[in-house]
């Protein structure tokens, strides 16, 4: 790949016109000889998606002061500027997004394409066109000539969450992307050379995956590179008081009205161990933004649940409810958010599983914090 947006002149490229333009490999997408004629696919900047992905500022979002995230803010001031992939490691909800996010805006690639995806939601049928982009009519429905990520993502970076999820099958694509610095869109079409920062995520040991044949371990090493860990909320000390401000600030902002956390609060905050991490915090305020009537935050408003004593079992319907919307929010994530697809797989009347999804998606719930909100209901 080329470095810090810098082109590099290679054998059978050609530059473009256009600071963002592609450039051609002279051969086919199986190989056959070069030959005189060809056209660039894209005359100077590739198209844009209708819907952008990428965020066109940002400022930094990493807050705290604990010795633990003041260690990730050396590592991003590091990486920010280097050419190699980048792999944060994380509990969900821990932040992940906005590491990768500040890692982009540090470096020089900051005037181009942050790009996003969630590999665990992306349909597993559609994921190579989705990564890699397609040629009109490569297949049924593709009526027209979409750009792949990483061309969205040219010169600029391609965060990529959940890398765990990606399927075998691309692994070993993605691999190649990484050390060539070529895609090849689905259907009749010509190899593209693309300038692309790629920044994975996982909430999970990618390392034992690797070694227990779930995820390539060649991927896996040229991936792991540059790593870092980012540590979950209840091992930041105080940070999550300071966060919390942080959060209201901006809820303040959003609802157009001021908000103050109360001493108490900031008491029940940072007592909380937050499985969810920043997530379950951010949605908690959220929350009692809405029921507070004078602007101030107390605990009673935050309704944390501290979970129930040793030893005591869960009110049956409180653990049914919870394992049902556990089960849904992780049928979905499979499914790629199809509820029809996610009620058949679980067995489920449709109506039922479109009702508990709509839920989910107001509270902002993820299959992670479900998870950590089942085990600490459960006691293990």
């Amino acid at each position: 790949m080329r470095e810090n947006g810098r082109e590099k002149n290679g054998d059978g490229s050609v530059r473009m016109d256009g600071s963002a333009a592609i450039s051609l490999v002279k051969s086919n997408a199986n190989g056959a000889a070069p030959h005189a004629g060809l056209r660039p696919v894209y005359a100077a900047t590739p198209p844009r998606p209708k819907k952008p992905l990428w965020r066109k500022d940002a400022t930094d979002q990493i807050v705290g002061s604990s010795p633990e995230i003041a260690r990730v803010r050396e590592l991003i001031a590091l990486y920010a500027s280097e050419a190699d992939p980048v792999l944060i490691c994380g509990e969900t909800g821990a932040g992940k997004e906005a590491v990768a996010r500040q890692l982009h805006f540090a470096g020089p690639r900051k005037p181009f394409p942050f790009v996003v995806r969630n590999v665990g939601r992306v349909d597993r049928e559609l994921a190579g066109a989705d990564f890699f982009g397609h040629a009109r009519g490569a297949f049924t429905g593709a009526v027209e000539r979409r750009a792949g990520l990483f061309e969205q993502a040219h010169q600029g970076s391609l965060h990529l969450d959940e890398i765990a999820e990606l399927p075998l099958e691309l692994q070993a694509n993605l691999l190649r992307v990484i050390e060539d610095g070529v895609v090849t869109p689905l259907g009749p079409s010509i190899p593209l050379t693309v300038d692309v920062r790629l920044i994975a995520a996982t909430n999970i040991d990618l390392a034992a995956a690797a070694a227990g044949g779930g995820f390539r371990k060649d991927l896996y090493y040229r991936l792991a590179a540059l790593t870092i860990d980012l540590p979950p909320l209840r091992r930041r000390g105080d940070d999550s008081v300071e966060i919390a401000e942080h959060l209201v600030r901006q809820i303040s902002l959003e609802r157009g009205a001021a908000y103050l956390l109360a001493n108490d609060a900031r008491d029940a905050i940072r007592r909380h161990d937050w499985p969810g991490n920043v997530r379950e915090l951010r949605n908690a305020l959220r929350r009692a933004a809405i029921h507070v009537h004078d602007g101030v935050i107390a605990a009673e408003h935050l309704a944390i649940q501290d979970g129930k004593a040793p030893g005591e079992l869960p009110p049956m319907r409180a653990a049914t409810d919870l394992l049902t919307r556990y089960l849904t929010a992780a049928a979905l994530e499979k499914e790629g958010g199809t509820i029809i697809a996610a009620a058949r797989r679980l067995r489920m009347n449709r109506e039922k599983c479109g009702e508990i999804s709509r839920k989910l998606e107001v509270e902002g719930a993820d299959v992670g914090r479900l998870r950590a909100d089942l085990k600490r209901l459960l006691g293990f």
